[in-house]
């Protein structure tokens, strides 16, 4: 099978393999890690002792609800509000996850009760 591929096409398999060797999904693994480690013991180190500048602050109480935004509108952006089953799956399970989460201010909960469901809805609708 190797044989009939182009020589293109057998060097993009070759590059593809080393990528996914072992040690290179090591190396990606422990280079997010220490980003997350030093990213917080940047925090740590520099406001342990003071109060965090105002621009954090005020990126700390308004960045969450923007990012939260942004992910709903991309998330109904596909939806076809013209076809059956007219977007009542997604809707509903837009809906129930906030209605849970004002209810239990548990977002595990949310999350888990607005997937069931609208995996419930495509299948049932």
């Amino acid at each position: 099978m190797a044989g009939n591929l182009r020589p293109q096409a057998r060097k993009a398999r070759r590059a593809e393999a080393k990528r996914n060797d072992p040690p290179f999904r090591y190396c990606r693994y422990h280079d997010a890690r220490d980003i997350l480690y030093e990213g917080g013991a940047f925090s740590f180190l520099f406001f342990s002792r003071t109060k965090p500048p105002a621009f954090l602050d005020y990126l700390q109480r308004y960045i969450p609800p923007v990012v939260m935004t942004i992910l709903v509108f991309a998330s109904y952006k596909d939806i076809e509000f013209t076809q059956t089953p007219f977007g009542i799956p997604a809707a509903a399970a837009g809906v129930l996850t906030a209605l849970l989460h004002l209810w239990k201010r548990n977002v595990l909960v949310s999350i888990a009760g607005g997937t069931a469901v609208y995996m419930v809805l495509i299948r049932v609708l």
